[in-house]
């Protein structure tokens, strides 16, 4: 399948092929989503477990050797536990998997918004905004009169060329 920047262009020329891919487009990314928050939802229940097991061996080795000269409190077995590389290793996949809940939820979105701007150029389209131009009547004499006018400056000054040129012909004579 292609990258979800891909399937978000559109064509304007293939409107109709647009519209038949979108629905299959956005399933697509909506399923990814679906799999990336289920994905993340087990991730941060491993990481709970995990953290549970790793207290309990905490506990039980703190009990069975007890750190000389400190006293074994909550914040020396959560400080114990925050710094665990296995546990920093999940909580880091944990953030991974939020990243790509909040990416596909925004692909999600984009194609959302594609749905509209689809909807926008088909009105267009259908309206007519791109075919040949056509300007009120009232325009269009304007340009012809601007265009008249400049076409007749143009033809006054060709004929001043000429006559000067007859001029010279009759001087040389």
């Amino acid at each position: 399948m292609k990258s979800y920047e891909e399937a978000l262009e559109i064509d304007f020329n293939k409107l109709e092929e647009n519209w038949k891919d979108h629905s299959k487009d956005f399933m697509f990314w909506a399923e990814k989503w679906a799999n990336a928050v289920a994905d993340k939802d087990k991730l941060k229940e491993h990481l709970k477990v995990r953290t549970a097991e790793k207290e309990k061996e905490i506990r039980y080795e703190f009990a069975r050797n007890p750190p000389k000269g400190m006293k074994v409190t909550e914040g020396l077995i959560n400080s114990t536990l925050a710094t665990d590389e296995d546990l920093i290793k999940l909580r880091n996949e944990v953030i991974d998997a939020h990243r790509d809940v909040d990416l596909f939820s925004s692909a999600k979105a984009a194609f959302e918004a594609r749905k509209q701007a689809l909807t926008g150029l088909t009105s267009l389209w259908i309206g007519s905004y791109y075919s040949t131009p056509n300007a009120p009547k009232e325009y269009k004499e304007g340009a012809n009169d601007v265009v008249g006018k400049k076409r007749n400056e143009e033809h006054r000054k060709t004929i001043n060329k000429g006559n000067a040129r007859l001029k010279r012909r009759k001087k040389n004579e």
